[in-house]
C-alpha cells in the first residue's frame, strides 16, 4: 500500500508549511511557491490524486504503475518524467532501487520503489540551504539526482577494490608496501622494494597482455 512520506510547499527558499496531496493545486498556483512530494510504493489510488493535482501525462502515469522501467528522461510539454535506479546491498546481494520523478512548474513528487536510502537527506539539505532552495524546483530535481549519483560512489569503490585485488592474485606477487611494513633496515628495505616493484611490474605488463 501506498504511502506518502512528506508533502510540503516552499517560498522564498523557505518551507511554509505541511499540506495535504489533494491540496496541492491550490499553492502551485500561487507565484513563487512550489510543492514537494514524496511517496513510498506508490498505488493506483495516491497516482490517481497526483494525476488529477498536476495534470500528469497518462503515459507517465502507466509507467508508474507499471514499474521495471528502463531509465530514462521523459518531457510532455513543460513537464519532466524520469525513472532512475539507486544501488543498495540486501543480504550482500547488489539490488537497484526504482524511483520515478515527475517534475513541472511548480511541483517535484519523487515515488520510491524500495527501500533504498530515503530522499528525506535531500529535503533536509535543501532546507539547510535557502539561497538555492530559491530556485525552487529546478534545485530541488537537482539535489535529487546528485543524491542518487552519490549513491554509487561505494558501489564504484567496491568494484574498483576488488578488481586490484583480483589483478593482484593474477599477478602472484606481494605489494610493495608488504616490503615496508616487514623491514626494519631502511637500506634493505629500499632494495627489496625495488626489486619487487620491477618484478611487480614485469608481471603486471605480461596479465595485461
Amino acid at each position: 500500500m501506498g504511502r506518502v512520506v512528506a508533502s510540503a510547499v516552499y517560498a522564498a527558499g523557505k518551507k511554509l508549511r505541511d499540506i495535504p496531496i489533494d491540496q496541492a493545486r491550490q499553492w502551485t498556483e500561487e507565484p513563487g511557491h512550489f510543492v514537494w512530494i514524496g511517496v513510498e510504493e506508490a498505488d493506483a489510488a495516491i497516482l490517481a490524486t497526483l494525476q488529477g493535482q498536476f495534470k500528469l501525462h497518462e503515459l507517465a502515469i502507466e509507467d508508474a504503475l507499471e514499474r521495471h522501467s528502463r531509465p530514462k528522461l521523459e518531457t510532455f510539454g513543460d513537464a519532466l518524467f524520469i525513472v532512475t535506479y539507486s544501488p543498495v546491498r540486501e543480504n550482500g546481494v547488489l539490488v537497484f532501487i526504482e524511483t520515478h520523478i515527475f517534475a513541472g512548474k511548480g511541483y517535484v513528487v519523487t515515488c520510491r520503489n524500495g527501500h533504498s536510502a530515503s530522499y528525506a537527506q535531500v529535503r533536509q539539505r535543501c532546507e539547510a540551504r535557502p539561497l538555492l532552495l530559491d530556485h525552487g524546483e529546478d534545485f530541488v530535481l537537482y539535489a535529487l539526482l546528485d543524491f542518487v549519483t552519490e549513491c554509487y560512489h561505494p558501489v564504484a569503490e567496491a568494484i574498483i577494490r576488488k578488481s586490484r585485488c583480483s589483478s593482484a592474485r593474477c599477478c602472484h606477487v606481494t605489494r610493495p608496501k608488504t616490503i615496508f611494513a616487514n623491514c626494519t633496515n631502511c637500506a634493505a628495505s629500499y632494495c627489496a622494494w625495488a626489486a619487487t616493484w620491477r618484478r611487480w611490474w614485469r608481471s603486471a605488463k605480461n596479465c595485461n597482455g
